[in-house]
């Protein structure tokens, strides 16, 4: 991952990413109030949160993450996540334990991760915000990997650019068994849902 930590000045417009060119728009606007504002080639996590919900007949579970780490490289529209499993936080701290000791082994599996591409990518232009791509890549939970084709949506914020994605998994897909007794309490899919801003600097 310590590859996509670099910084190289943009040159010709024609030459740039629409990601390049979104975020050159808009950090464009910003220097002409806050001065000169250089973009780069990398944009790192600046905050975020990532959060599942599952939602069963007896009750919904929610845990959100905000431990994570990840990057875009604007060149080649990569992208890169690091989610530390124990970071997800639970309401009933029963429930935390049970996600990380019974379902998740995370002592066993630490870390999730996706690593993929940016595509299907429009140039944006005046009123073209929010920009809309697709994300594809692989998805790894448990030492498993799936492949995930998903929409994400990008729109300028602050010196960066904020991203939102949603998809589903299919706790099957990646070896997680739920208890005969528990198959009311839990649901076969949860809905994960990433929200994150990016920074330039």
């Amino acid at each position: 991952m310590s590859t996509f930590f670099y910084n190289r000045q943009l040159t010709n417009m024609k030459s740039k990413t629409p990601l390049q060119t979104l975020l050159v728009i808009h950090l464009s606007a910003l220097a002409a109030i806050s001065g000169t504002v250089a973009a780069q080639d990398i944009l790192n996590l600046k905050t975020g949160t990532i959060t599942f919900f599952s939602s069963a007949p007896v009750e919904d579970i929610k845990a959100v993450n905000t431990t994570f780490t990840s990057a875009i490289n604007l060149v080649d529209s990569s992208v890169v996540f690091s989610v530390p499993v124990a970071g997800f936080v639970f309401r009933k701290k029963l429930m935390q334990e049970h996600f990380n000791d019974q379902y998740m082994e995370s002592s066993r599996f630490p870390t999730a991760r996706f690593q993929g591409n940016l595509t299907r990518l429009p140039q944006p232009g005046p009123g073209s915000v929010p920009l809309q791509a697709r994300v594809k890549g692989m998805l790894t939970i448990r030492d498993i990997s799936r492949k995930i084709d998903e929409t994400v949506t990008f729109t300028p914020d602050g010196n960066g650019i904020a991203s939102v994605c949603e998809f589903m998994v299919r706790l099957a897909d990646y070896d997680i068994k739920i208890p005969r007794i528990l198959i009311k309490n839990i649901a076969e899919e949860v809905r994960v849902t990433v929200n994150v801003v990016y920074s330039s600097r």
